[in-house]
């Protein structure tokens, strides 16, 4: 009867980073499909969502969305709305932001860093068990360490890349709501419509 082998140290951290590639993966396909696009401006009343309420008066400026429907942005003439949806949409929220009461709108930028210093302790520790392994079957240090840590940054570095994006940033006395989207041209022009409703 033999005893079940334990687990190397070097098995272990493979697991363990093989695991937080696929979580990295999914957050990022599921941040990026809510990332919002806009639709034609001059493509006047747009349908707000059935479950929206709505005043008899009030008509659609101008419409965003996510490739996914997750994330819906409209601009009508009394408010700002943003309407999202879970993965699998099961549930339905809406932010309402009255233009009147709404304090600031402001265009950022985000940059997940953290993605990059994931990528670099990936390589760091790859360098540093290829530099403590032992010697294969060449005379030389095996290197697939080194190779599936290169790939693995690679992948980090492009999701880095994927999920950089820019940001509206609506506030008014109660509530903060952020929507993302890969063009700030997109953005100003949501900003621009809505700082022209609040001259008027």
């Amino acid at each position: 009867m033999f005893a079940p082998s334990a687990i190397g140290g070097g098995e272990l951290l493979s697991t363990i980073i093989l695991l937080a590639i696929i979580f990295t993966i999914l957050g990022a396909v599921m941040r990026r499909s809510t990332y919002i696009r806009v639709h034609n401006f001059e493509y006047k009343d747009v349908p707000l969502p059935s479950l929206v309420e709505r005043t008899a008066d009030e008509h659609t400026l101008a419409h965003a969305r996510s490739f996914s429907d997750r994330m819906q942005l409209f601009v009508t003439t009394r408010r700002i709305l943003v309407f999202n949806k879970t993965l699998f949409g099961s549930q339905h929220y809406a932010r309402y932001f009255p233009t009147d009461n709404l304090s600031s709108a402001q265009v950022g930028y985000r940059n997940p860093f953290g993605l990059l210093i994931f990528a670099a302790l990936v390589v760091l520790i790859a360098l540093i068990q290829f530099s403590n392994s032992s010697r294969g079957y060449y005379g030389r240090p095996d290197s697939s360490i080194l190779v599936v840590a290169f790939i693995i940054a690679a992948v980090l570095v492009a999701f880095w890349y994927y999920l950089r994006s820019y940001v509206i940033v609506l506030k008014n006395q109660t509530a903060t709501y952020t929507v993302l989207s890969r063009s700030a041209a997109d953005l100003s022009k949501i900003l621009g419509l809505i700082d022209s409703i609040r001259i008027k």
